[in-house]
């Protein structure tokens, strides 16, 4: 009996983690969290994002006087997005954000 308690509460355990897991995957963020991981990674202010079909994004926003574009790609599998980012004054970053 008290081995069926232990193993009920593992799985409980485990299916909160699971779920939890799912809402961290940043391959699986939408428009809200993406943009806000966006602006902080690129210190971006003005954030516009446009969903691609098939996943990701494109948008643009400005860092300082100087305007970026860039494109977000999501890997579920990964728990990763990725994005290019290029300003129209020579600012260029490829960057990742990912959960383990």
């Amino acid at each position: 009996m008290h081995f069926a308690k232990n193993l009920l509460r593992v799985a409980c355990l485990s299916s909160v983690l699971g779920l939890m897991g799912c809402a961290e995957n940043p391959g699986t963020w939408g428009e809200e969290k993406v943009s806000a991981k966006v602006k902080e990674s690129l210190n971006l202010t003005d954030v516009t994002l446009t969903a691609q079909n098939g996943g990701g994004f494109t948008g643009t926003g400005m860092l300082g006087e100087e305007s970026i574009t860039f494109t977000i790609q999501q890997d579920p599998a990964a728990h990763r997005m990725s994005w290019e980012a290029v300003g129209d004054r020579g600012f260029v970053e490829e960057g990742y954000y990912e959960v383990k």
